[in-house]
């Protein structure tokens, strides 16, 4: 008998049986191998193995300890037991934990097994970019969480930004209905799971990958030939009112070809170039002239300046319910 532990009780432990050549029987009168979850609520949570097998077989614990059992029948010579053997993968689970990757995937552990996640979770994991100018996207694939119109009982929820710089939280998720895609816009992610003691559901999962233009922060000077900038929680509702200056410069005996691929500040009637004092607005200023856009507007055309410089001024009055907005731009060589 062997036991498998965490000292943190909010460990999970994931036990992979990926050999078994025991002496098969129907009624297990012969050997079996037996895993235990070891928890006072789950304490008769065991799976008993009594045929040979070399699938792999997953096993989860509720919390963070298992016991693992190898018991031998009855033998008719010490010869019977020559072939026999079992083996056992096992890792630890913490759904608090800081992790700096790429890519990966976001999934509560008891779906590995489709179950229903546990109760009384409060998972908490940090996703770190491996640059700070660089931005994940989120995808998700699946999605089933206890529903409520303030979604109290069981949710995730992101906070984007790290304790050195402005934090972002948005809205908890929660129901059947499957988010959309997002960016977020800081390097630094915290991603926040919790659930109650009632009802539970299938979970979720989500990819995340490293989107492939780095963001720019808030403002700043920007000497380089490439690039985007967008408004601070880009993808979602933008945030509260704030105020963002680029000034972008590339290199010499070249000019700037610029584009929105998003623009959406909604918190006026406001529209197109004809932006009022209350409005939400970028200002792209270069060449001597000065131009203001604001409101929902789909803009396919791309613009140039003659000069190396140009000027992104972002003003938000109060935050508003629309995605924000998205300018990329790039070094031309003038002929």
């Amino acid at each position: 008998m062997g036991e498998i532990s965490s000292l943190n009780e909010f460990d999970h432990i994931l036990v992979t049986v990926t050999d078994l050549q025991i002496r098969s029987s129907a009624n297990c009168s012969l050997d079996k191998l037996r895993i235990q979850d070891v928890s006072l609520k789950y304490l008769n949570k065991i799976k008993t193995f009594c045929k040979s097998f070399t699938s792999p077989y997953i096993f989860i614990s509720s919390h963070n300890k298992l016991i693992v059992q190898y018991m031998i029948g009855p033998m008719e010579s010490q010869n019977i037991l020559s072939n026999k053997r079992f083996q056992i993968d096992y890792k630890l689970y913490s759904c608090n934990r800081t992790e700096q990757a790429y890519s990966g995937t976001l999934v509560n552990i008891e779906s590995l097994k489709e179950t229903r996640y546990s109760h009384n979770l409060y998972c908490n994991l940090t996703l770190t970019a491996p640059a700070e100018n660089l931005r994940y996207q989120f995808y998700f694939k699946r999605f089933y969480l206890e529903r409520s119109s303030t979604c109290g009982y069981d949710y995730i929820q992101f906070i984007f930004g790290g304790p050195n710089e402005p934090q972002y939280t948005l809205p908890k998720l929660c129901g059947s209905s499957l988010p959309a895609s997002f960016v977020s816009n800081s390097s630094r992610v915290t991603v926040i799971f919790v659930t109650d003691y009632s009802i539970n559901h299938d979970g979720y999962e989500i990819t995340y990958v490293i989107n492939k233009d780095p963001l720019i922060k808030c403002g700043g000077e920007l000497e380089i030939d490439s690039g985007v900038i967008t408004s601070p929680g880009f993808g979602q509702n933008y945030y509260e009112s704030g105020e963002c200056t680029w000034k972008i410069t590339v290199m010499s005996n070249s000019h700037i070809k610029w584009k929105f691929t998003d623009l959406q500040l909604g918190n006026s009637t406001s529209v197109g170039t004809t932006c009022y004092s209350d409005t939400d607005f970028v200002k792209v200023s270069y060449d001597g002239q000065i131009s203001k856009y604001c409101g929902y507007m789909v803009l396919v055309e791309e613009f140039s300046s003659s000069s190396p410089t140009m000027i992104v001024q972002y003003k938000s009055i109060n935050g508003g319910t629309g995605a924000g907005f998205r300018l990329i731009w790039e070094a031309a060589k003038i002929f």
